[in-house]
């Protein structure tokens, strides 16, 4: 499975079997942001809520797919065509078709993220989470992860 570069694959090793042990078992390791994941607050910021420190209802509400136009940054003028939407909205989910770039090495350069602006933006809204299709909602090249810090900091999931 593709990870975030620079992050161990998950490895999974046959620790029991029929013949030795009477049953088969395996030891799966893997990072917690390994595949499809959520991003808690605790994730980036120090004594931030964990996904189980929320309710489930946390994780239950009408959604908007937004659909995005091109590879580039997620913008303030192009949210604000979805304002009304939004309004209503529990999740915000972002579709760019990224899964094209499944298991090759595009998958990780030149997705979409979301700007500054943009982030700031959506946390104006009584929002529950911020999805994409995409590795990451900071571009590849982020070094102090902006975006996750301000969405994580009003309490946001990252899907």
């Amino acid at each position: 499975m593709p990870v975030f570069p620079g992050t161990e694959p998950p490895k999974i090793i046959q620790k029991n079997t029929i013949e030795k042990d009477g049953f088969a078992e395996k030891l799966l390791t893997m990072y917690s942001h390994t595949g499809t994941h959520i991003d808690a607050p605790a994730h980036m910021i120090e004594g931030g809520n964990s996904l189980c420190d929320f309710s489930v209802e946390k994780f239950i509400g009408g959604g908007i797919v937004i659909p995005l136009e091109s590879d580039d940054l997620i913008d303030l003028n192009y949210l604000k065509k979805f304002e009304i939407q939004i309004k209503k909205a529990s999740f915000v989910l972002f579709y760019s078709g990224w899964d094209e770039f499944w298991e090759r090495e595009e998958y990780f350069n030149g997705f979409p993220s979301l700007s500054v602006e943009a982030a700031r933006y959506l946390v104006g809204f009584d929002l529950k989470g911020i999805g994409i299709d995409a590795v990451s909602i900071d571009n590849i090249n982020s070094e102090n992860f902006e975006i996750h810090n301000i969405l994580l900091k009003k309490d946001l999931v990252i899907i």
